[in-house]
């Protein structure tokens, strides 16, 4: 009577809605990884090249770098025990021994897709065509709603796409994001997640830059000091544990990246430590008040980004029908999200007051408008 196909596919990294997502606020994120590949010829002291592209699929948010790595792959280390990807994505067969020992002992049992290489897991002049012929079309244009910078030579990417392109040298980033939009593709979700995805740099791609913002804690800092997690992968006695007070679910993964990354500026220390004082000191009733308030809100991050990817409706959406009351459930989730911004905009008015407090120069960036 009618025709039935599959409208969705829901793995351990590209759940979207439901209420396990709602009960635990911990990203579930996705790697792609691509690398130079390995040449007998090449001296283990010249480094090797990787990719990677990390996506959070309830935020629509993808972190994209390349970096080069020590023979003990170090830096990739690092960043599998900071995210501890629940999949990940690679080119079947083409990983050199040492990447897949890290990605073997730095991860806790993800999901693995091994795709093809080339024709699955892109390169980068595959990944170009395609992400070139996707934003060149104006319905995505109009939706995207990333800082968007119009060059003339890569069409109308965001920022961060067309830095890689114009790079000529971030060939494996983009390969790994190539690999990444395929996955995305086999899964049904590239329609939803593109037009409102965020594109974030790496910052791990800093090690060799010496202008870094932030310290850089490796594998052995996060896990022998049990940073995130403790020996058996809990959270008991780590020091997130102790440091998390946050009432929000975006407050706390915002909390783990902070502490990932300690401030490495003196004058970003001293503004933040400003800004702690007050909130100790002469605000600590509105920064009581301003907490209560927060309690109130669901997880504004995640329910933004579910929104905008539903409102889309372009490409395969189109044509599916589902049989339930999906519109009445989006309508809820949208009152929900004008409560959510309403309630926002009030506990930021309940410390609006401190802005004037001597030492509140982040204070002031934070809660002035514009």
């Amino acid at each position: 009577v009618v025709r039935r196909e599959i409208c969705a596919m829901v793995t351990k990294g590209t759940l979207t809605e439901g209420e396990s997502l709602l009960a635990n606020p911990d990203p579930s994120y996705i790697l792609s990884v691509a690398e130079s590949y390995p040449c007998s010829s090449t001296n283990s002291q010249d480094g090797h090249t990787i990719g990677v592209c990390i996506i959070d699929v309830s935020t629509s948010k993808f972190i994209i770098g390349q970096f080069q790595d020590d023979p003990e792959r170090h830096v990739l280390c690092s960043i599998l025990s900071e995210i501890r990807p629940v999949e990940i994505i690679k080119p079947a067969k083409m990983l050199s021994a040492e990447t897949e020992r890290a990605l073997k002992n730095n991860t806790r049992d993800p999901l693995i897709n091994g795709l093809l290489p080339s024709t699955e897991f892109w390169d980068a002049e595959k990944t170009i065509h395609a992400i070139e012929q996707y934003y060149s079309s104006s319905d995505n244009l109009t939706a995207s709603r990333n800082t968007v910078g119009v060059q003339n030579n890569v069409g109308c990417l965001p920022d961060l796409l067309s830095e890689l392109i114009e790079a000529g040298d971030r060939v494996y980033a983009l390969s790994a994001l190539g690999g990444s939009l395929f996955y995305l593709k086999q899964v049904l979700l590239d329609d939803k997640l593109l037009p409102c995805a965020e594109f974030e740099p790496l910052t791990c791609s800093g090690l060799i830059n010496n202008m870094r913002k932030h310290m850089i804690l490796d594998a052995a800092a996060l896990e022998n000091l049990e940073i995130l997690e403790n020996a058996t992968g809990g959270l008991s006695g780590t020091l997130y544990e102790q440091l998390n007070h946050c009432v929000t679910g975006f407050g706390k993964r915002m909390l783990k990246r902070w502490i990932v990354r300690p401030l490495y500026d003196c004058k970003a220390i001293q503004q933040r430590q400003g800004a702690i004082a007050i909130f100790k000191g002469v605000g600590h009733e509105c920064a009581m008040q301003f907490r209560k308030d927060l309690c109130r809100l669901p997880d504004m991050e995640r329910l933004l980004a579910h929104l905008f990817s539903r409102c889309g409706e372009n490409g395969r959406s189109k044509s599916v029908v589902l049989y339930e009351d999906t519109a009445k459930r989006l309508l809820k989730q949208f009152t929900a999200a004008l409560r959510g911004c309403q309630q926002m905009f009030q506990a930021c008015s309940s410390i609006r007051v401190l802005t004037g407090t001597e030492g509140s120069s982040l204070l002031n960036d934070l809660l002035s408008p514009g």
